[in-house]
């Protein structure tokens, strides 16, 4: 069997999920409860792993992110916590395990959910889909996720990288989707309309 790249992995990855648009990853179930988000286990030490698995992610609008989002916050990431298996990927035969990871921030404001002082977030090891870099600041939707069956829970960015948005100041960017918007506007619009 010969061994594939990194970046061979994140091009093909990167390529399937241009051409293919919207089936979610089927191991990763969206929970409908707000979650207690406030209490995961601390962050496991090492690195993330780099999965190959096929997988293409959902397209989630900016008022789908709004909606579907339970907490909603902006923070600096502190760090960013190794692989945790979930699960199997493809036939059992293969050995291959489902994996993601947890990336911990210091919560500068909570604009939905409630307010805590840090807060986890838990991304899958598929290519690079969380894009968060330690001592970065962002704007986060997130929703409350089961991962491998429930072995895993916690708060998930909604749409993985489609909510996460890099902040700087009042502005925050999504640099993959080309969405901006205004931190404080986005606070304004859900004090109106709460969930």
């Amino acid at each position: 069997m010969r061994s594939v790249t990194r970046p061979r992995i994140v091009a093909a990855l990167a390529g399937l999920l241009v051409a293919i648009g919207a089936v979610s990853l089927s191991v990763f179930v969206p929970q409908q409860d707000g979650g207690d988000h406030g209490s995961l286990a601390p962050l496991p030490p090492g690195p993330p792993k780099m999965q190959a698995v096929e997988a293409t992610i959902e397209s989630v609008s900016l008022g789908e992110l709004k909606a579907r989002s339970r907490v909603v916050f902006v923070g600096t990431v502190v760090a960013e916590g190794g692989s945790e298996g979930i699960g199997v990927a493809g036939p059992p035969e293969s050995g291959g395990e489902l994996t993601v990871h947890r990336v911990r921030f210091s919560v500068e404001r909570t604009l939905r959910g409630e307010d805590v002082r840090e807060l986890d977030v838990i991304v899958p090891d598929i290519s690079e889909l969380d894009g968060f870099e330690i001592g970065e600041r962002y704007l986060v939707f997130s929703e409350n996720r089961a991962f491998g069956d429930g072995r895993v829970s916690g708060q998930s960015p909604t749409g993985y990288y489609q909510g996460s948005f890099r902040a700087i100041g009042d502005n925050a960017r999504n640099d993959r989707t080309a969405e901006s918007l205004s931190i404080n506007e986005l606070a304004s619009e859900l004090r109106r309309n709460p969930q």
